[in-house]
């Protein structure tokens, strides 16, 4: 079995929750991630297995997952993935049989237009008898009969990624100083529990506390169901006397932003873009006063719009923000060279920096240049001065998401504003309040429990 994650938490503020490996699907070895999503092509000894729409859809849901549901995002993607698994087409998850001409995704929700790829005159819907996609090896889709047994193609399948195995230590502060707020800890760590696969091959909680000294609650192996783990968590009280500084919570953050103001990017992207960053600055100020951001407009070159030292005005910083436009010549962006510029200059002390403040940085960009040696050489070089560097995405831009998990260090590292929520869609914007307000604990305190 392979070596384990050890995921600590120093606080209740939970900023992410992501691994690096990922558990295969039982029966399939061949899984491709791409995107937070696994695909495969289900294969037997024969090669790619073909059937009908209807039964691709049955095998899919043996395998936990649904039929390949592609957009056109992801038409470079789809022409290498078949050409890598060795086939020319393969069943989609999309069809019309109740209504036709209203397409739907195989779990039921609608298919946008703007992920749409019809090939040319498609969907014909010829005889009457068409109601089902497919893909063509050039990824144009087109309709076919969802039952015919004369027309079976590859069953393509998909499902988003499942996070483990890791191993999670909670750390809990049950000094007097924490009394009231002991019972809200123990909700959120059962919250969490709750939503993952608990036991030797998923997920393994162990349980810490500490005031004056640390002592361990339950190890790693004591406990292995969610119930037994979520029962224990109330093992653990408020003791007396003060908190040891073995762990001291910190709320300094210095964060600066990156807005791309090259001239060749959409109006409404670039717009949608600096309404983010409002969003973000109205949350981080209103969660924590002790934050300082700084930001950075960049094409070819780099600009201070403001710097951290600048006033924490909030309403002053949005307004500087929304004077920013887009170049008036056509250049194209140099993200290295503005990294590198953020690395040297915006986190000195004499711009406003904090020695012993988080540092962030987070990219709003169209990232229109993709892939770049250089640019991952500058987040590396950033990493190495513990500096963060995230970027956020528009909810409908595959291409753009794709270039950002390339360069980015973890894919934890993306913020995606989602195309649809039932409350703000900028809510993604929060996790990086979460992650100023942390917990620096010495060394000791894991010198313990070897």
């Amino acid at each position: 079995m392979e070596q384990k994650e050890m995921i600590v938490f120093y606080s209740i503020i939970i900023t992410s929750l992501l691994t690096k490996v990922i558990i295969g699907v039982k029966g399939s070895d061949n899984w491709e991630e791409h995107n937070g999503k696994l695909y495969a092509v289900l294969k037997d000894q024969q090669g790619a297995i073909k059937e009908t729409w209807e039964k691709a859809v049955v095998m899919c849901d043996k395998e936990d997952a649904i039929l390949f549901s592609p957009t056109v995002h992801m038409n470079i993607w789809n022409i290498d993935f078949l050409r890598r698994n060795g086939i020319k087409n393969g069943w989609i998850g999309i069809n019309d049989k109740c209504i036709e001409g209203n397409w739907i995704w195989a779990d039921g929700s609608p298919v946008y237009k703007t992920d749409m790829n019809w090939g040319k005159n498609q969907p014909d819907n010829d005889k009457g008898m068409e109601n089902c996609g497919h893909l063509h090896q050039n990824s144009a889709w087109n309709d076919l009969p969802c039952n015919e047994q004369s027309v079976k193609l590859p069953v393509i399948c998909q499902k988003y990624c499942r996070p483990g195995p890791a191993d999670i230590l909670f750390i809990v502060d049950t000094s007097t100083s924490t009394e009231g707020r002991l019972n809200r800890t123990i909700e959120i760590m059962t919250y969490i529990v709750k939503r993952l696969p608990i036991g030797s091959e998923d997920f393994q909680i162990a349980l810490m506390k500490y005031n004056y000294h640390p002592s361990l609650v339950f190890n790693f192996v004591e406990y292995k169901s969610v119930q037994s783990v979520t029962s224990a968590f109330h093992e653990i009280h408020i003791s007396n006397g003060p908190t040891n500084t073995v762990c001291v919570r910190n709320t300094e953050a210095d964060i600066i932003v990156l807005l791309d103001v090259q001239k060749n990017q959409s109006s409404f992207g670039f717009q949608y873009r600096k309404t983010a960053i409002r969003k973000l600055l109205e949350g981080l100020y209103n969660d924590n006063p002790n934050v300082q951001i700084g930001m950075v407009a960049y094409s070819d070159h780099a600009d201070y719009v403001f710097k951290l030292s600048w006033s924490n005005n909030v309403h002053s910083r949005i307004a500087a923000a929304f004077q920013v436009e887009l170049d008036k010549v056509s250049v194209e962006s140099n993200l290295s060279h503005t990294l590198q510029f953020v690395g040297v200059d915006a986190f000195r002390s004499s711009n406003g920096g904090r020695p012993l403040a988080r540092k962030i940085v987070m990219i709003f960009s169209s990232l229109f240049t993709g892939y770049s040696v250089e640019i991952r050489d500058q987040i590396l070089n950033l990493n190495q001065l513990d500096i963060e560097v995230l970027g956020v995405a528009k909810y409908h831009n595959e291409p753009i998401s794709t270039n950002y998990t390339e360069i980015l260090l973890d894919t934890s590292q993306l913020l995606v504003i989602p195309k649809e929520s039932h409350t703000d869609p900028f809510d993604c914007l929060k996790a990086v309040s979460g992650m100023t307000s942390y917990y620096v604990c010495n060394d000791s305190v894991f010198q313990l429990y070897p």
